[in-house]
């Protein structure tokens, strides 16, 4: 009679192997998918944060229809472009929307505020 020695064989042995490559493979396939969002979560706010520290200052300044477009000088937002663009719906009260994009063009954030502004004259 022949006995069989306890312990796993060689073929037993590569699939617990492949098993655990592709669980492994999953785990560190999830992991860069996580940092990824997270990198890009940071990236939506500072933009977001930049977009609203802007509008708090128009609030402050005379206020001009029309759209303009520059450069942010920011460590935290490199190679990001701003746009503003202003609309007077109503006399005195003007629309004032905060794009700012990253350098393929993809928009990080987008706040839109109504401002209200009195004549110097009054």
């Amino acid at each position: 009679m022949v006995t069989r020695e306890r312990g796993f064989t060689v073929l037993e042995c590569i699939i617990a192997l492949a098993v655990l490559g592709i669980a492994a493979t999953g785990i560190v396939v999830n992991d860069h998918g996580t940092l990824r969002a997270s990198s890009e979560s940071f990236d939506a706010l500072a933009a977001t944060r930049f977009a609203a520290g802007h509008l708090d200052t128009r609030s402050r300044v005379e206020i001009a229809v029309g759209t303009r477009k520059w450069n942010i000088d920011d460590p935290a937002l490199p190679d990001c472009v701003a746009t503003e663009t202003v609309r007077e719906p109503k006399p005195g009260l003007f629309e004032v929307e905060v794009v700012v994009r990253d350098a393929k063009g993809r928009e990080m954030a987008k706040l839109v505020t109504l401002l209200q502004q009195e004549d110097a004259d009054e």
